[in-house]
């Protein structure tokens, strides 16, 4: 699965001028590595370019829905097989929804010699830059991580339904798909594609859009996208200036670095959108107490146990929830009476922002290396693999750091709390 990168990208550009009602973007090659990039792959880094100046409001690109890999557009061949399949299944691990249907269905355009999609095909990707596809070894640098979490979560998901649903799917529908030697492989570099590239577009699901999942991301992007379900066409429009031959960029969105990283194989190193994961001691929910209190806090809209916090922050949902769990019971009785939002109590909220600091220094604790290690780590000759994943988790633990100082903070002037 090897493709030239400057021909691929030559003959995409050619084939979206021929399909796209408009199009005022196209694919480049960059020089130079981005911290997402695998110096080891021959792959190029790729992105969009206005083939001209375009200014706020300006619709750079338009695809109608017949040209995007998508549930609607599969030959109907495929979608007889697959309804078929499901129709027959009990399982329902076996089953194929319309995200498997979408990477079976460029597997299946892969595999054919004449599909129409052949220069889309070949301008894809042949790294994987998740680290869903990386060998455990390598992936552990990110113990500590939610990534490390969601990455086997993800990866165990992809091999039951791989198991279960796809390699008995195309063993039945054989005069389909020619099983190769390399299938597994392929199977991970389709999901790999539709995991990074695929885009939601309202009832007709996931679809894969040509030209425009070439366009990086930033969160202060230059173009926004939508699907339009009237016209049945997929549109780019700018809003912010773009000179022609500079980086057109749209975003993927409000994410943090771990769901970048999972998803798409980067991260951002001041992106205002990275969080960690702290979970409210399960100790606290199994208590008798909570208990007594679990109706009283459904009731106010507090039953979570997992949240997502950014640098400094103590949300006031996180700090209630433990203020509710650590009060005494002659405390609560009384609170339950005149509900607030407030410090309950000098007591209360020394315990509350002690048990912030331990879980802080908890969370800490368990990534695999100390603050001191990644910095000689990120100045030193390692890979780019390694030197992003070791900066996805201190980014995390100066999160976790901020948060803690925050608490410590507060807890200074606790004892004012009447």
């Amino acid at each position: 699965m090897q493709f030239s990168s400057l021909l691929s990208t030559e003959n995409l550009n050619r084939w979206i001028r021929e399909r796209a009602s408009i199009c005022k973007l196209e694919v480049v090659l960059f020089d130079g590595k981005q911290e997402a990039f695998d110096s080891s792959c021959n792959d190029s880094i790729r992105g969009t370019t206005p083939t001209e100046d375009v200014d706020v409001g300006d619709c750079v690109f338009e695809l109608k829905l017949c040209h995007i890999l998508c549930d609607e557009t599969a030959e109907n061949e495929l979608k007889a097989a697959i309804q078929d399949w499901n129709a027959e299944q009990t399982d329902p691990t076996a089953r194929i929804d319309k995200d498997l249907t979408l990477v079976i269905q460029l597997l299946f355009e892969f595999y054919r010699g004449s599909s129409q999609w052949k220069p889309y095909v070949e301008s894809l990707p042949t790294i994987l830059y998740s680290p869903i596809f990386w060998e455990d070894d390598e992936a552990s640098l990110l113990q500590g991580s939610h990534a490390c979490n969601y990455r086997l979560e993800i990866k165990k998901n992809l091999d039951e339904r791989l198991t279960r649903a796809v390699l008995p799917f195309f063993g039945r529908y054989h005069h389909l798909f020619p099983l190769r030697d390399s299938f597994k492989k392929d199977y991970y570099w389709a999901v790999n594609s539709v995991l990074s590239r695929a885009f939601l577009m309202e009832s007709k699901g996931s679809g894969l859009v040509p030209l425009a999942d070439m366009a990086n991301h930033s969160n202060h992007n230059h173009g926004i996208y939508n699907y339009d379900e009237k016209d049945q066409v997929f549109r780019v429009v700018c809003i912010e200036p773009c000179k022609k031959g500079k980086e057109f960029l749209i975003t993927y969105g409000s994410k943090s670095n771990d769901s970048l990283l999972i998803e798409y194989g980067f991260i951002i190193e001041d992106n205002i959108y990275n969080h960690i994961h702290l979970e409210i001691p399960s100790e606290l929910f199994e208590s008798s107490v909570f208990a007594e209190r679990e109706s009283f806090m459904k009731e106010k809209g507090l039953s979570q146990r997992h949240f997502e916090l950014e640098m400094s922050q103590l949300p006031i949902e996180f700090l209630l929830t433990l203020r509710i769990l650590l009060l005494s019971n002659e405390e609560f009785n009384s609170f339950r009476k005149e509900f607030h939002v407030n410090p309950i109590s000098s007591e209360n909220e020394k315990k509350v922002l002690e048990t912030v600091i331990s879980l802080c220094e908890k969370s800490i604790s368990k990534y695999k290396f100390t603050f001191e290690e990644d910095l000689k780590l990120l100045t030193s000759e390692a890979d780019s693999r390694t030197k992003m994943m070791v900066n996805l988790c201190h980014l995390e633990k100066e999160i976790l750091k901020s948060i803690a100082n925050e608490a410590n903070f507060l807890l200074e002037d606790v004892d004012q709390i009447s």
